[in-house]
């Protein structure tokens, strides 16, 4: 599944990522299904030209035994970046360590956590993060 992109590749998979999910706050706000979100991001990193994959199933290996679809994750672009939506607000610290052990165990270069939601002023929270070899 993971691709070997440089870090300046890297940096311009997770700026369209990022750049897309402002976008897509910007245009629809907070309050939708996670499904929505991510659909319409789906089609917009397509769009941009970026390979993605979503609902993506993950395997997990523990000693002799190998679970085919162990859990599965939002979405996957070029192979490398690891992206996580939530609709709700599940506290700051979760989503990002959420996609950064996500990350790890799929073995893949860099994370996006996006979540869309609504509390006073402010209406979202996007975390980002790449594994340091």
């Amino acid at each position: 599944m993971q691709k070997h992109e440089t870090r300046d590749e890297l940096n311009l998979i997770t700026s369209q990522i990022i750049g897309d999910s402002i976008a897509l706050h910007h245009r629809f706000g907070p309050g939708l299904l996670e499904t929505v979100y991510l659909t319409c991001l789906a089609r917009d990193l397509i769009e941009a030209g970026l390979d993605v994959v979503t609902d993506c199933p993950i395997g997990l290996n523990y000693k002799d035994v190998h679970i085919a679809c162990a859990f599965r994750v939002d979405m996957v672009v070029n192979g490398c970046v690891l992206v996580e939506l939530k609709a709700r607000r599940t506290g700051r610290a979760r989503s990002p360590q959420t996609a950064h052990h996500l990350s790890e165990t799929c073995g893949l270069s860099s994370w996006v956590a996006v979540e869309f939601w609504r509390c006073g002023t402010q209406g979202w929270h996007l975390s980002a993060g790449e594994q340091i070899p």
